[in-house]
């Protein structure tokens, strides 16, 4: 079972969070990300294959994301 999580801010803490789920957690996978910095978010989202979500609202209510 894969649990697809989505991750609110792009700041350090949640690039290093970004990273342990999309490289090191097993039965985890990046489905969403979200930063106030758009252009920040998408970048770090196509770094692991994420979607960028446009706002939190995006993240916490998409039927891709089970964890946020």
């Amino acid at each position: 079972m894969v649990v697809n999580v989505g991750v609110i801010g792009t700041g350090m803490i949640g690039t290093e969070h970004i990273e342990s789920l999309a490289h090191h957690t097993g039965g985890a996978r990046v489905a969403a990300v979200f930063d106030v910095d758009s252009d920040r978010a998408g970048e770090v989202a196509s770094n692991v294959g994420a979607a960028a979500a446009s706002s939190i609202s995006e993240v916490v209510r998409s039927d891709e994301v089970d964890a946020v």
